[in-house]
């Protein structure tokens, strides 16, 4: 299947890099987008993209996109995907909000919409709701605001990927590998 819309954050200043990286590996149609790259591509680009990317930070995928200015149509959108088909009743997940929107002050509060809706529409239809878990979910869910526009995404990262657990002494102020990647670039 290769019609997943991937989206790998990168630093400010580092797209043009992580851009080259991305087409060199797998996706000639990828583009450069605001601190990452987005391109189509599968399951195969998705792990590809965590293991090989050096100057990449965290590989998202899309899985909605909708218009929201106020709190019912906020929770209206994210109750219309479909969530059982990412994971089921038995997974933890959180919900992270990143971006800016003049619509919503705080994304606490987009965050907690999003995560009631969800737990909604699993209570409507099993009766029970999954837990969450801020610290290491299962599921890691992100929204992106950008104003009145809503992007809903599954982290398919996890930790950022500078985190990956080869580093073995850290010193007090370490360079962050995407970022010296990206520099020696």
């Amino acid at each position: 299947m290769d019609n997943y819309k991937i989206v790998v954050k990168t630093f400010s200043g580092l797209e043009d890099v992580l851009l080259e990286e991305i087409r060199s590996l797998f996706a000639k149609d990828a583009k450069k987008i605001n601190r990452g790259v987005l391109f189509k591509g599968s399951i195969k680009d998705i792990y590809s993209a965590n293991l090989l990317l050096y100057t990449a930070v965290k590989v998202l995928i899309q899985i909605d996109e909708f218009k929201s200015t106020d709190k019912v149509s906020l929770y209206a959108g994210a109750k219309k995907v479909n969530w059982g088909q990412y994971f089921t009743l038995y997974q933890n997940f959180a919900v992270d909000t990143i971006g800016q929107s003049k619509y919503f002050k705080s994304r606490q509060f987009v965050s907690l919409v999003i995560k009631d809706a969800i737990a909604d529409q699993f209570r409507d239809k099993y009766v029970r709701r999954p837990n969450v878990k801020k610290n290491r979910p299962d599921i890691p869910i992100v929204a992106h605001l950008q104003n009145e526009k809503i992007s809903l995404y599954l982290d398919a990262s996890g930790e950022a990927l500078f985190k990956r657990g080869y580093r073995q002494n850290i010193s007090e102020a370490p360079l962050n590998e995407a970022l010296a990647a990206g520099i020696l670039k």
